[in-house]
């Protein structure tokens, strides 16, 4: 992955948060806000810590599971329950081991990481 962007709409203390984001082709997007977004690393100079999001389901009967782009009920990333009005897909917190085998299934396309990356987020 490539390197961070600085959000000047989320200034702290010193520098502002940091974001990595990525889509489904592994590319760095340059706004973090992007739709297309499919994994976020946010970094936190102050703190020195770093925080990891996935999109997940929200809805459906893939609920709760990591956006898969080759998925039997996927949807659009910008798709919206009609019902609720709540994105199908949002960001979830997850470990950093869940991230790093979500950005291997998104750089190689093993569907063994999504399985593993998938493990990690439910625990």
């Amino acid at each position: 992955m490539a390197e961070f962007k600085i959000d000047p709409d989320k200034k702290s203390a010193g520098q502002g948060l940091q974001y990595k984001v990525v889509n489904i082709n592994g590319s760095t997007l340059q706004n973090h806000n992007d739709k297309s977004g499919v994994a976020k690393e946010v970094y936190d100079p102050d703190s020195n810590s770093k925080t990891f999001f996935i999109k997940t389901s929200t809805t459906g009967r893939d609920k709760g599971r990591l956006f898969d782009p080759k998925g039997m009920y996927t949807v659009a990333l910008d798709a919206r329950n009609l019902e609720t009005g709540r994105m199908h897909y949002e960001y979830k917190k997850v470990s950093e081991k869940c991230f790093a085998r979500y950005a291997e299934f998104i750089n190689n396309g093993g569907s063994l990481s999504l399985r593993h990356a998938q493990r990690e987020a439910d625990y």
